[in-house]
């Protein structure tokens, strides 16, 4: 694909088209796309398949095992706020798929009271600024890492329907380099949603063959309770929604419709105090 000319960038930019946009645009080749998908599946061994439970990691693991036939395992990192019914039902379709299936189970409560506090009229707040989702997420890639390198794993799937890189060409691949002991290992991970272009219907009609339940969780999420738990305290301190840019993400790349954009983006989260203190009374936390 031709790169576009500066002139005709600043035309596109007064037009109200962003920058993202723009790049994404300019650098998206589909015979790219396709050449790194066909890389990643000719790699030798078993490959990983980070399963969250959500309906994003459950269409991957669909992909991967019923489209394209791949020898694969999967792994979900249980943070302890992941619910006994997204597990169980995480645990049938890997049966159904015929798909090993490991849960590592570690409890981040802790991790998550370092972070969030009620104030006076009960609302939670983020203590630090930080967002918890990426603690945990270290958490994940860090036991990821651990688990390919126990099983000299070197290529794992992961379900967003995004783009990995934009430049200097769009790319669904990331590798990523760590040291062991005086040797450099490398993991690949693929989006394999976004790889194979999938769409809003595309899911909509998997989900339907693999018999998927709607957990009804608060926030933008189907398997985690942390986004409802939090919605406001992060609203309050970002401003606007936390997924506001992870979705323009998956809008640039094809996901959704301009009008499924626009409904995903009208809906409100309502105030999780409650649901929240009674989730640690139940703990004892």
């Amino acid at each position: 694909m031709p790169a576009e000319t500066p002139g005709a960038q600043q035309i596109r930019l007064e037009a109200g088209i962003c920058q993202l946009c723009i790049s994404y645009q300019a650098n998206f080749d589909p015979a790219h796309i396709a050449a790194e998908l066909g890389a990643f599946m000719d790699g030798p061994g078993t490959i990983l398949v980070a399963l969250s439970g959500g309906k994003d990691s459950l269409c991957s693991l669909f992909l991967a095992k019923a489209v394209l036939g791949l020898d694969i395992h999967a792994l979900t990192f249980d943070n302890g706020f992941i619910p006994e019914p997204v597990l169980a039902q995480s645990r049938q379709i890997c049966e159904d798929l015929d798909v090993p299936y490991t849960i590592k189970r570690t409890p981040l409560y802790q991790e998550f009271l370092e972070e969030y506090q009620p104030d006076t009229r009960g609302q939670w707040q983020a203590k630090t600024g930080l967002d918890f989702c990426k603690t945990c997420a270290s958490h994940v890639h860090f036991y990821i890492q651990q688990w390919c390198q126990q099983n000299q794993v070197g290529r794992v799937i992961y379900g967003n329907r995004t783009y990995a890189r934009l430049e200097p060409k769009v790319s669904c691949l990331t590798p990523v380099h760590f040291k062991t002991g005086s040797q450099t290992q490398t993991i690949v991970n693929i989006n394999l949603p976004f790889a194979l272009r999938m769409t809003h219907a595309d899911q909509a009609r998997m989900l339907t063959e693999m018999g998927w339940q709607d957990p009804h969780l608060e926030g933008v999420t189907s398997n985690c309770l942390i986004p409802g738990f939090v919605e406001h305290a992060r609203r309050q301190h970002l401003g606007h929604p936390t997924d506001t840019g992870y979705l323009e993400n998956e809008f640039r790349s094809g996901a959704y419709t301009a009008e499924e954009m626009t409904a995903l983006q009208a809906l409100q989260v309502p105030d999780p105090a409650t649901a929240i203190e009674a989730f640690f009374a139940a703990r004892a936390l």
